[in-house]
């Protein structure tokens, strides 16, 4: 008793140090000692979760994995980073808010002591701060520039909260609308990136609707569901044809060029070395991409970021990350609903590692504990089983 007692406490003040950490400028200033207290303290309990679950028996792939992964960056920065630089240092900062947390998380569900219900109410509290976070950065580029039209970035935090709609199951329409205000966000953000991550979004979630029909009322429950999914349709076409300013950069390739060449030159600085084959599987040094894009911009792809930083043995265990998490989903021992939940929660993330910087942003968080809820009450009900 007093071990669970333990443990749901933890969960509830790791949930509340996530939320007071994303709460800064909404409810008190950005960078103050309390947002930089609360991290601090998050990142603390996740390392000690993170020794702990190393000696933990019976761990799935998909941690083994995600620890690879975890530690080649960290290693790389330690080997290679300056923590003077603050670039290094705001991606080894985001890289590890959004993979560290992963471990308690873990550990509390293969516990037994993480439920849907705790996630529901870390997402009712984190919603409305993206959001309010969403309007400040408007009205501070409105006050700066005067124009209405802008990208908003938070636009790909709403996208990444898209999976918790799921666990609304039993109350339908209730996600329904959740999922019309993050996609209104998503939308109004201009975010192109954002847009297509959110609309697969959108379109996973109207099949989990679908597909999780209660069979006992099943008439019924197809029929307002279907009315939902279309009422969801229709008022997401008039939110996108409303927007011109997102529909015109859309159609235009503003941005592109830049971004093409910054992907030529990290290839060709990899591809073609010179120097030496150490550079092909070690890469030039964290960060590198900055020095090699010839622009002094990151990679803006996931893929020649941690080709370039690290080489083959960056970008071999993220993609054996991926592989792995998504031959989940087809394994018959789960649900449908924790099959299409971390099925949402990959293709999310793997949609922007093409164009955006998927896995170095703070924002990460949410689906670190999302995976680890989902991989650890896994091994919860193999533990029970045994």
């Amino acid at each position: 008793m007093n071990s669970i007692f333990r443990l749901s406490s933890l969960r509830n003040l790791l949930l509340l140090l996530i939320i007071t950490y994303f709460a800064q400028g909404v409810l008190y200033p950005i960078g103050s000692i309390i947002s930089q207290g609360s991290l601090a303290f998050l990142l603390l309990i996740s390392s000690f979760y993170f020794l702990k679950t190393l000696l933990l028996r019976n761990k799935s792939d998909f941690y083994v994995a995600w620890t690879v992964f975890l530690v080649v960056n960290i290693f790389g920065f330690v080997v290679t980073g300056d923590i003077s630089n603050s670039y290094h240092f705001g991606m080894l900062k985001g890289i590890i808010i959004g993979f560290l947390p992963f471990y308690p998380f873990y550990y509390i569900a293969q516990k037994g002591q993480l439920h849907e219900r705790h996630l529901i109410y870390f997402f009712l509290a984190i919603l409305p701060l993206t959001i309010i976070s969403f309007h400040l950065f408007r009205i501070e580029v409105l006050t700066e520039t005067g124009r209405d039209e802008m990208v908003n970035n938070i636009a790909y935090s709403l996208a990444y909260l898209i999976p918790f709609v799921f666990f609304f199951k039993k109350r339908r329409w209730l996600g329904i609308g959740f999922i019309l205000l993050i996609l209104y966000y998503i939308i109004l953000g201009s975010k192109r990136g954002a847009f297509v991550t959110g609309s697969i979004g959108v379109l996973i979630f109207a099949y989990y609707s679908m597909r999780t029909i209660d069979l006992r009322y099943q008439i019924r429950s197809y029929l307002l569901t279907i009315i939902g999914i279309g009422i969801m349709g229709y008022y997401a076409f008039e939110l996108f044809a409303a927007n011109e300013y997102l529909i015109q950069r859309l159609e235009s390739t503003g941005g592109g060029e830049a971004r093409n060449f910054i992907y030529q030159s990290l290839w060709e600085a990899w591809y073609n070395n010179e120097n030496s084959f150490f550079q092909l599987l070690f890469g030039f040094g964290f960060a590198s991409s900055m020095k090699l894009s010839a622009t002094g911009h990151l990679a803006h792809n996931d893929w020649l970021e941690l080709l370039s930083n690290f080489g083959l043995v960056g970008v071999i265990p993220y993609l054996v990350l991926f592989f792995i998490g998504f031959r989940y989903v087809f394994k018959s021992d789960w649900s449908i609903d924790s099959r299409l939940i971390l099925f949402t929660v990959l293709v999310l993330w793997l949609i922007p590692t093409f164009f955006s910087m998927g896995y170095m942003t703070a924002a990460g968080v949410y689906r670190a504990i999302l995976l680890g809820y989902l991989f650890g009450s896994s091994d919860h009900s193999k533990n029970i089983k045994l």
